[in-house]
């Protein structure tokens, strides 16, 4: 038996679309329980000049994150000893629909034994939504080491 065609009605279409659109605009959020930089920095350090040699990351892409989370070192120029390196930890959304972060965000660095020289970690609370200018974050920590060969990592747990 042959069912007979007919044409749906384009304000029907038109209000499927849209409601299609809005779901996916609507649903809920994504709560973060914990996450990792999705890259590993490597660098080596000169404490005597406060400059880094050389510095390598590797990122780790996975098509299913909601977040590209990454860490990075950069000098801190004309700082005092003790606050010579910055740590930057940088989130950016990659769906359509908004992820909360609340809870510890740290990173860690690990000489070439892979023991762990220096960590730090701030309690924040972070949204990013799929709007223009609330898709990306990004936290600083400053500290300094001795000359070494290192490697970071960024972390978020929440409690």
């Amino acid at each position: 038996m042959k069912l007979p065609f007919r044409p749906v009605p384009a304000g029907v279409l038109g209000a499927l679309l849209s409601l299609c659109l809005t779901v996916g605009a609507l649903a809920a959020p994504i709560v973060m329980s914990h996450d990792r930089s999705d890259n590993s920095y490597s660098f080596t350090y000169d404490a005597a000049s406060g400059e880094i040699g050389d510095a390598s990351s590797g990122l780790r892409i996975s098509r299913g994150d909601s977040v590209t989370f990454v860490i990075y070192i950069r000098e801190n120029e004309d700082a005092d000893v003790g606050e010579r390196l910055r740590a930057q930890l940088r989130l950016g959304l990659n769906k359509n629909q908004v992820v909360r972060y609340n809870g510890f965000f740290s990173f860690e660095i690990t000489d070439s034994t892979g023991t762990v020289v220096y960590r730090d970690e701030v309690r924040k609370r972070i949204v990013l939504r799929p709007r223009p200018g609330e898709r990306r974050a990004r936290l600083g920590f400053l500290f300094d080491l001795p000359s070494g060969s290192y490697d970071a990592r960024g972390y978020f747990e929440r409690p």
